[in-house]
């Protein structure tokens, strides 16, 4: 009985974990937990001595390579006008060039972007996340292929459109059908970093670049590495920019279940804001690599996993 209770220790650490710590779900699955009806899991059963029957899952609703880096400065020929006229012009290009600015000024025309298109009223988003993930270790290593076959039945992408008019809109996926569980909605509530805007400092960058594409300027920002435990839950860079779930919340909404270890890691998640000459966002692309270790108790037994992967989530607007 107990191997069959440590494999469904698994399960739940490698869903529940992985998923809140990428903030799947996000605006939805944070009003789902509080106000759905705490969750029972069931251990599964054992049939004979060499075989054991995969734990139950109920459906959860969960929620593009980068651009390359770089840029060319051009500086204007000499078509007849004076050394001092050239030069002017030659250092009015050299500022206006995104290749030439600094973290700073990067990082207050991505918090101008983002924080702008949180306060449109009417517009058209669409929003398409990607997810990746394997249990790359668990405490009943012979279940680790079962393990992650449960757990890719939660991955692969989902999108939806939004259409906002007088600051309120809903979310309707490819087949016609609401998104689940979020109703009428405004755009901060579901546009990264949700219900706050974007507060991402300095201090949180470890690089930065802009480039021109055509009439558009992308920027990108890569956010510091973070680590997080279960007695200080919060990546906070990653929380100022992108959004966080505190993993902690959710442990009593597992009935019989107690989390003993949730440390997560995130090595570089990556911010690409690409803004149109009127200024206005039409590109976000979010890119988070994560690995981690959670462990629980449930019932009589205890168990562990450890885990990686990362998601995409893209955002395209329209005015």
């Amino acid at each position: 009985m107990k191997k069959e209770i440590k494999i469904v220790i698994c399960v739940f650490l490698s869903i529940w974990f992985f998923f809140m710590g990428f903030e799947l779900g996000s605006y939805r699955e944070k009003k789902k937990i509080a106000t759905t009806s705490p969750v029972v899991v069931q251990p599964a059963t054992q049939t004979n001595a060499s075989s054991t029957t995969a734990p139950s899952t109920s459906e959860t609703t969960l929620p593009t390579e980068l651009p390359s880096m770089g840029d060319t400065t051009v500086y204007p020929e000499n078509n007849g006008s004076t050394p001092s006229q050239n030069a002017a012009s030659t250092t009015k290009k050299a500022s206006d060039d995104p290749s030439t600015f600094s973290k700073a000024q990067i990082l207050s025309a991505v918090k101008k972007a983002v924080d702008g298109v949180k306060a449109e009223q009417n517009m058209t988003a669409v929003q398409t996340e990607n997810i990746a993930i394997n249990v790359d270790d668990c405490s009943v290593p012979s279940a680790l292929n079962m393990v992650n076959n449960i757990v890719q039945k939660f991955t692969g992408e989902k999108s939806a459109t939004y259409t906002f008019s007088n600051g309120q809109g809903s979310g309707v996926r490819p087949d016609g059908k609401a998104v689940e569980d979020e109703g009428v909605v405004a755009p901060t509530q579901v546009i990264p970093p949700k219900n706050k805007n974007f507060e991402l400092t300095e201090a949180g960058i470890a690089e930065a670049s802009a480039k021109k594409d055509g009439d558009n300027t992308v920027y990108t920002i890569k956010i510091v590495e973070e680590s997080t435990t279960l007695a200080s839950p919060v990546p906070a860079n990653n929380a100022a920019a992108i959004g966080y779930l505190d993993l902690t919340k959710i442990s009593d909404k597992i009935s019989g279940a107690q989390i003993t270890e949730a440390n997560m890691h995130y090595p570089g998640s990556t911010v690409t804001a690409t803004v149109n000459k009127a200024g206005k966002l039409v590109k976000l692309e979010l890119y988070l690599p994560m690995d981690g270790y959670g462990a629980a108790k449930l019932l009589v037994a205890s168990g562990n996993a450890s885990f990686s992967g990362s998601q995409t989530e893209t955002w395209t607007f329209t005015y």
